[in-house]
C-alpha cells in the first residue's frame, strides 16, 4: 500500500547508518537551542536545565562586568550560530546540542524573552543610557549615580568597591535587569523557567551538520512521522476537496447541457407550432373555399 510505505520511509529517515542531519533542518524543528561543553544529560533522551546566573558574564575593558550578573536564567538561541557566536567559540570547537519548543506542536511552548526588545530598554536615558553597548564601561554608570553608590559604601571612591551591577543599591540594581551588551548580535533569548530540553547530537563549529545521538534519531523520526501523518491527512482533506469541486463542476456541466437540450426541445416546438399554422393558413386560403364563400354570399 502506498501510504504504508510512505510511512515506513518517513520512520527510517534519521536511522540505518543515517548519522547526520543539516543544521538548517533542525532549526525548522525546533525554536530554541542551547549548547553545552559538557554531557548534562547522560544516557537519557532530555535534561532539563534550570536558571542559573553565568560564571563568565560579558566584561568591560577594566575587567568589570557590564550584564545582568543576577537574575537566574536559561539562555536560548533560535539559531545555533547565534549560540555559538555568544560562547566566543572557535572552529572546530564541539557542543553537545539541546533543543525544545517543537514547532509542530502547541503544547510545549517555552515561555522566553527576546534580548533584544530588553536592550532598547536598558539604552533609555533613564536606566543605563544610549551609549549602553559591548565598548560601555561600568564606570561610566557609578559616575552617573556616584551620590546613591556613595550613601551605600560610604566613601568618597565608590569605583574601588563596585565592579558588577549586583552589588549596586536595589533602585539601580533595577536598571540592569535583562541587559546584555552584544544581544543585538547574539539574538538571545532568556527563560526564566525549568526548561526541559531534548538532546540531539554533537555539532562542530563551524559545520552544517549535526552528529545525531540516538536519542536525537528517535525525537526526530518522532517529529517526522507527525508531520507525515498531518500531511497525509492534508493530502486526503485535498482530494476529498478536489474531488467534491469536481463533482459540483460536472454538475453544472450537466445542468448546462440540460438547458441546452430544453431549449432545443422548445425550438423544435416552436417550429412546428409554427408549420401546422402555416398548413393552416394553406388549408384557408384554398381555392374551393373561396368559391364556397362566394356562392354563399
Amino acid at each position: 500500500m502506498k501510504i504504508k510505505i510512505f510511512l515506513n520511509e518517513s520512520a527510517t529517515q534519521y536511522g540505518y547508518g543515517k548519522h547526520y542531519v543539516p543544521v538548517s533542518r533542525v532549526e525548522e524543528l525546533f525554536r530554541f537551542f542551547h549548547l553545552s561543553k559538557n554531557q548534562l544529560h547522560k544516557d537519557a533522551k532530555t535534561f532539563t536545565f534550570n536558571p542559573r546566573v553565568p560564571k563568565t558574564p560579558f566584561e568591560d575593558d577594566d575587567y568589570k562586568v557590564i550584564e545582568d550578573d543576577f537574575t537566574p536564567r536559561i539562555s536560548l538561541a533560535v539559531k545555533i550560530q547565534d549560540a555559538v557566536d555568544a560562547l566566543g567559540a572557535e572552529k572546530d570547537n564541539k557542543f553537545y546540542v539541546y533543543a525544545c519548543d517543537i514547532e509542530s506542536r502547541l503544547d510545549d511552548d517555552i515561555d522566553a524573552v527576546p534580548l533584544t526588545l530588553q536592550l532598547d530598554r536598558c539604552k533609555e536615558e533613564t536606566n543605563i543610557g544610549p551609549e549602553y553597548g559591548q565598548q560601555y564601561k561600568l564606570n561610566k554608570f557609578i559616575d552617573k549615580y556616584v551620590d546613591d553608590v556613595r550613601k551605600k559604601f560610604n566613601s568618597p571612591k565608590p569605583h574601588d568597591y563596585i565592579s558588577t551591577p549586583r552589588q549596586f543599591p536595589d533602585k539601580l540594581k533595577k536598571k540592569w535587569v535583562g541587559c546584555v551588551p552584544d544581544a543585538d548580535l547574539t539574538n538571545e533569548y532568556w527563560s526564566i523557567k525549568d526548561t526541559k530540553m531534548y538532546y540531539i547530537g554533537v555539532y562542530s563549529a563551524g559545520d552544517s551538520m549535526i552528529k545525531l545521538s540516538w536519542q536525537g534519531k528517535e525525537i526526530l523520526n518522532k517529529i517526522e512521522n507527525e508531520e507525515s501523518s498531518s500531511w497525509l491527512w492534508f493530502r486526503v482533506c485535498y482530494t476529498i476537496i478536489v474531488q467534491r469541486r469536481t463533482i459540483m463542476s460536472t454538475k453544472s456541466f450537466d445542468k448546462t447541457k440540460f438547458k441546452e437540450k430544453v431549449a432545443d426541445q422548445v425550438q423544435e416546438e416552436q417550429i412546428e407550432d409554427l408549420q401546422y399554422l402555416q398548413e393552416k393558413k394553406k388549408r384557408l386560403n384554398r381555392p374551393e373555399l373561396f368559391k364556397r364563400v362566394e356562392n354563399e354570399s
